[in-house]
């Protein structure tokens, strides 16, 4: 299946979690704008529950909304839950997560997705490796927010990293 849109206005979908984000400060939340709405969006290509019961998957996947339709990319080199990303020049970065097995960690991976050749290749790894952490692309630059240090939570951080690609 080839998408009626190029990748670049697609969403996409990377292993069977989401990007984490950090709650707003509940006293900043009574300001804030209540006018949005929630709709349901198509399902997911696969039953979370039955094919990735546990652990972390490399399987990234791309929603075309003009056709209501998900395709399957090229999977991330490594599973990893928790990581954050965003999107600068229609390129796809990823940064951090964590892992369960043996004991857990951090991975301070970092990876760059280009759809035009459906490829992944590697980067410089994160100086302060995270998971949990949040994601925002402006100008140019991928902000890295927050996070954990230590896997399920641990050692929370408020740092802020700027990666420019």
């Amino acid at each position: 299946m080839r998408f009626s849109q190029t990748r670049r206005q697609s969403l996409q979908l990377i292993g069977a979690g989401l990007i984490a984000g950090c709650a707003a400060h509940p006293a900043r939340r009574q300001n804030a704008d209540a006018s949005g709405s929630y709709r349901s969006g198509p399902a997911l290509p696969f039953p979370v529950q039955e094919i990735y019961p546990c652990g972390n998957t490399p399987v990234h996947e791309a929603y075309d909304p003009a056709t209501d339709r998900w395709e399957t990319l090229a999977p991330m080199p490594k599973g990893q839950g928790g990581l954050a990303s965003g999107v600068v020049d229609g390129k796809l970065y990823t940064f951090g997560g964590e892992w369960f097995e043996d004991g857990g960690g951090v991975y301070p991976d970092a990876w760059v997705y280009d759809p035009d050749r459906d490829s992944w290749a590697s980067l410089a790894d994160m100086p302060k490796p995270r998971h949990g952490l949040g994601g925002v692309a402006l100008g140019g630059d991928i902000y890295l927010i927050g996070g954990a240090a230590q896997r399920g939570g641990n050692q929370t951080s408020a740092a802020v990293q700027i990666y420019t690609p």
